[in-house]
This record gives structure tokens, sequence and C-alpha cells, in this order.
């Protein structure tokens, strides 16, 4: 169906069901407005986050753990206003549920040079039978498999080194 957005604590919710919910002024377009695509409908979300400082504008960056008919990992930088799924470009990603979507908090830290605005930058994202991939240092703009976490070898030589466990402790 979409994300639902409240700007007032819950008083008042706003569907937004689509890459781009407002006029060219900024307006929520209605719901039967030909200007909507309602590329949501038939999703569903598994998690939503929103990184906790605002933008330079008074916006927030939200990203939204797709499945459906659209999966991905969705960004909107301008609190919901317009969308764009962060993952589509990824062959190895399609069709693939995002299932779960975490930002690093320790990724906003502030460099003029390197983050301006103090917004956390690293995203990490598991996707349904394909594991966890991280988008460092770009808020979702490039994609990285996080190896060894779907069985292979990291893992089982990060637990090689442990002493066995005993079948009878005393």
């Amino acid at each position: 169906m979409g994300v639902l957005r409240s700007l007032d604590g819950g008083a008042t919710w706003t569907l937004l069901d689509g890459l781009n919910n407002v006029d060219a002024n900024g307006n929520i377009l209605p719901i039967d407005s030909p200007a909507r695509d309602h590329t949501f409908v038939g999703t569903y979300a598994y998690k939503i986050v929103v990184d906790p400082k605002p933008t330079p504008s008074g916006n927030v960056i939200v990203y939204v753990a797709m499945g459906g008919t659209q999966p991905g990992v969705y960004r909107s930088i301008d609190s919901g206003k317009h969308w764009q799924n962060m993952t589509d470009n990824i062959a190895a990603l399609q069709g693939d549920d995002a299932t779960d979507v975490v930002l690093d908090p320790n990724s906003g830290r502030f460099n003029v040079d390197e983050n301006p605005t103090g917004n956390l930058q690293v995203v990490y994202a598991a996707f349904r039978n394909n594991g966890v991939w991280i988008s460092p240092e770009s808020q979702g703009a490039s994609w990285n498999k996080l190896l060894g976490l779907d069985g292979g070898q990291t893992l089982v030589q990060a637990f090689s080194d442990l002493p066995p466990v005993p079948v009878n402790p005393p």
C-alpha cells in the first residue's frame, strides 16, 4: 500500500504510495491524481528507519525495507515526498525482498570535507535468501555483500578456533 506519514504526532496521516507524492510546489497530490505512480501498491514494508538528524533543509532521510511486487531498499531525502529504490540497479538483488534496514549510529561523524551535514552514512540491509549487504559511507548509493553471513568459509573459519564444547559438562 505504501508508507503512512504523520507530521503532527499521529493526529493525521498521509499515504505516500509512490515514488512521487507531491506536485511541483511540494503539496501532497490527491490519491487519485494521475501524477502519482502508485509504485508501492502490491508492496509491504518490513521496516522503516529515519536518520535522527534533519537535513539542512529541515527534511528527514527515511529508509524502507520493502518486499512484494517492487522489492528493495527505498530512500527518501525529503520526508517521503519522493522515493528512490536504492537497490534496483544491483543485479544480485533483483526480486529479493529487503527484510530489514539498519543505520550505523556512528557513521554521522561531522567532517566538513566528508560529511558536512552530519547525517548517517552507513546503511545495512538484509535480503531474503541473499544475505546482508552494506552501503558504506554512501547513504545507500552503492552496496557490497557482507561475506560469511550465508554460511560460507568465513563463518566456518571464525568458529574453528573456538575450543570444543563438552558433551556432558561436569
